[in-house]
């Protein structure tokens, strides 16, 4: 039976799992595990996954954070997850790989890729259509809290 994640975990729960992090195979002194062992982890936080999906999950961690999940981006992923506003800027904060503050083409393919792999509701527009949407402050271009939001409001109307 999998966990509602749209409750947020308590203290205790959030210890229960940072002990099954701590298990993990590939765990280290240094706090972290690497992203062979994602299936695993998701078993032990009865989070059932796809096949697609746990691929789409390594694949983030590989490209973002070099394979390596850390005890501290686990638990604040855990802290976040009931709430999609939270998760989605934590997100998006990730996808702007160059730092600028906004959201080039490439980037908003990568999100658009790693959000329907974990939640296939989320159309695909093209560039331009999504700046359309998404630029609510209509400067021509997507801020990381632009595209949060639309995340969120695109997966509430769904």
């Amino acid at each position: 039976m999998s966990r509602d994640f749209s409750i947020p975990f308590s203290e205790a729960e959030l210890e229960e799992l940072k002990g099954s992090f701590r298990t993990m195979p590939s765990y280290t002194d240094e706090g972290h595990i690497f992203t062979t062992d994602v299936a695993a982890l998701c078993q032990a936080m009865k989070f059932e996954r796809t096949p697609e999906q746990l691929t789409a999950y390594k694949n983030y961690y590989d490209k973002n954070f070099g394979g390596i999940i850390t005890l501290t981006e686990f638990v604040k992923s855990l802290k976040a997850l009931h709430d999609i506003g939270e998760t989605t800027k934590n997100c998006a904060a990730v996808f702007d790989k160059d730092g600028n503050g906004f959201i080039s083409e490439d980037e908003y393919k990568e999100v658009v890729k790693v959000i329907q792999a974990h939640d296939p509701r989320l159309k695909e527009l093209s560039f331009e259509q999504f700046v359309m949407e998404a630029d609510t402050n209509k400067d021509g271009k997507v801020d990381v809290e632009e595209l949060a939001n639309w995340i969120k409001d695109a997966l509430k109307s769904t």
